[in-house]
């Protein structure tokens, strides 16, 4: 019988498992997205790649968008921050906003072919990941209000 202390322990464990196994399926997405595509790549090869189940993609992302929501989605973040932190509160609304478009052409010129499909398929993403992503942009856009 395990004490309420090993189970706790069990639970993160499995927690910890579960994200590095979430980690190396975006890891194989992002790499499969880059050398083959969107199109080009199917979840079936990001499961072998990660050395995962293709159940097992399915059961932490329901689509392939999903996927490329995700696989971008700290990336996105990361850069949100830089221009947050960076921005100039005292700078004119148009300053802002370069500075801004300047963030985002960072982030774009890093993945430019991931870069490409994410907006092509952003305005049609559903899902956790898709609202993450979308949120990144709203909570930006609400500097200029």
């Amino acid at each position: 019988m395990f004490t309420k202390g090993q189970q706790m322990a069990t639970g993160t464990r499995r927690q910890q498992q579960k994200a590095e196994t979430q980690g190396l399926i975006l890891d194989s997405a992002r790499a499969l997205f880059e050398v083959n595509g969107f199109q080009g790549t199917t979840i079936r090869a990001i499961a072998a790649r990660a050395g995962v189940a293709l159940g097992t993609v399915c059961a932490h992302f329901p689509n392939k968008e999903s996927l490329l929501a995700a696989a971008l989605a700290e990336d996105l973040e990361q850069i949100q921050n830089e221009f947050l932190t960076t921005l100039s509160k005292d700078s004119d609304p148009e300053e802002q906003l370069l500075h801004m478009i300047r963030a985002g052409y960072t982030f774009w010129g890093r993945r430019p072919a991931l870069s490409r499909v994410l907006l092509k398929e952003i305005w049609f993403l559903e899902g956790p990941w898709a609202e993450r992503v979308r949120h990144r942009d709203a909570r930006a856009l609400e500097l200029f209000k």
